[in-house]
């Protein structure tokens, strides 16, 4: 019930989701590694920054930049941490 309430969030427009994602997205973040039922669902909600993304959050959902991808790449290479910092 809860995923379907943070999709409805997500629905509202991406700015509105990246207010709930900066307060909550570390524990979406934890969900996928605690919660293999739904570890898919809570990834395609989960926001990730990218030197692809303009603006000042930075921020892209993994389908997106898998849109943006060039054709002749295979794959995505990422660091994990806190922040960009």
């Amino acid at each position: 019930k809860s995923i379907d309430m943070f999709g409805e969030i997500e629905a509202q427009g991406e700015e509105e989701y990246l207010k709930f994602w900066n307060n909550f997205g570390k524990y979406l973040k934890v969900g996928i590694v605690e919660d293999a039922d739904n570890k898919d669902a809570l990834g395609k909600l989960c926001r990730f920054y990218s030197s692809k993304c303009e603006g000042k959050d930075g921020m892209t959902s993994l389908d997106k930049y898998i849109e943006g991808m060039k054709e002749d790449q295979k794959d995505i290479y990422f660091v994990t941490g806190d922040g960009r910092a």
